[in-house]
């Protein structure tokens, strides 16, 4: 056998030889090598015991990887890194240098690249801060949150100094969206700091807490809004008054059997020749609460006695309008709920012969009538 290897031995060194150059020329052609970049995460390690870094700059950074093509792109690239060793670093900022990592068998790191990385560490503590907590959504219809109670009054923020000390108070945030029935909840342990904003890059100890939270059935009903109107200039009626929204929704734990309405606080009309709109203040009775604003939009045109009132939103011929550059500043300024009491004392006086205080009536041609002025109506006699 061995006389058969090296008989003629020289040309079957020359074939052997000939063959790898042809493989490594077709390898060459089919899957050349190629140069790729790829940006890399900056990442930190062998921090000191005590310390935690809060701030790595950059925190990306761009390397070049020589190889195969096929091998470039068969690269599972999140394992790829450039690594700050922080062996002796100290609280503050430090310089360290940068050496890649992850890379695969068969691909070269090509430089130059990033060499260097900023890297500020912090002392690491552990403060107590009070935990509150905050409801979102509202139960079912018929029921309202009664009580919130947390099974912690505190938990332990931990993470470095300068974060920890941003952190005024931990909130776990429960959604009540319609419940029926008081449950317990685990929510998170928030931190946030003055502004109510998050603090990132803290834990809390325990990371998360369970709130019991109870509900109860109320009483429920849809009642019309009946605004409340002062008396209108001399020589002007009431033409039209509506609300927005023209129904309300109350509940009570009591029965609401004999309430029918819920009405606005005064509001004074005694200079509006025209239309305007006020926001109102609505006078919720003891015992009564409105689900949502409780105030509403009242728009009130007001026109000529004896004459075709304007359309809405027109101002009287001659006259002023809320909306015109001729109204007066106590015309266009919104009524605060304190003047409109102290107008509402004065209109309560006036008795039920006229408007103040009262029911909206209107007063076509000088006369009165004992019809009241509903929401989205107008008034008689045009």
């Amino acid at each position: 056998m061995m006389a058969s290897l090296l008989d003629n031995w020289p040309l079957k060194l020359l074939s052997l030889v000939t063959a790898i150059i042809l493989w490594f020329y077709v390898l060459g052609k089919a899957d050349p090598q190629t140069t790729g970049r790829l940006s890399v995460p900056v990442m930190v390690s062998n921090v000191p015991q005590g310390l935690e870094a809060i701030r790595v700059s950059p925190e990306q950074a761009e390397i070049r990887l020589r190889g195969r093509e096929s091998a470039l792109k068969a690269t599972p690239t999140e394992r790829i890194r450039l690594v700050a060793d922080l062996s002796g670093a100290k609280v503050g900022s430090n310089r360290v240098a940068l050496r890649p990592e992850g890379v695969p068998a068969g691909l070269t790191v090509v430089p130059p690249y990033t060499a260097t990385a900023n890297v500020e560490l912090d002392k690491v503590i552990e403060r107590p801060r009070p935990l509150d907590t905050e409801v979102r959504g509202k139960p079912a219809q018929g029921f309202v949150v009664d009580e919130v109670v947390p099974a912690e009054t505190e938990v332990t923020v931990r993470g470095p100094a300068s974060r920890v000390r941003e952190v005024t108070r931990a909130v776990a945030v429960v959604d009540t969206s319609g419940l029926t029935e008081s449950v317990p909840f685990t929510a998170d342990a928030e931190p946030r700091n003055n502004r109510n904003w998050p603090v990132q890059g803290v834990t809390t100890e325990p990371s998360s807490v369970t709130v019991a939270v109870k509900v109860r059935p109320v009483h429920v009903k849809h009642l019309p809004v009946r605004p409340r109107l002062g008396s209108p200039p001399s020589g002007y009626r009431v033409a039209a008054v509506t609300t927005d929204p023209l129904v309300v929704t109350v509940t009570s734990d009591e029965e609401m059997g004999n309430i029918d309405s819920i009405s606005t606080l005064p509001v004074d009309i005694s200079g509006l020749r025209g239309t305007k709109s006020y926001p109102v203040s609505l006078n919720v009775p003891s015992g009564l609460s409105v689900a949502g604003p409780a105030a509403v939009e009242v728009t009130v045109t007001t026109g000529r006695v004896g004459g075709e009132a304007p359309a809405p939103g027109q101002p009287e011929p001659g006259g002023e309008s809320g909306s015109s550059e001729g109204a007066s500043e106590e015309d266009n300024a919104p009524e605060s709920g304190n003047q409109q009491e102290r107008e509402g004392g004065d209109q309560d006086n006036a008795g039920a012969g006229g408007s103040e205080g009262g029911d909206v009536q209107n007063r076509p041609g000088g006369g009165q009538d004992d019809s009241t002025v509903t929401p989205g109506s107008e008034g008689a006699g045009r």
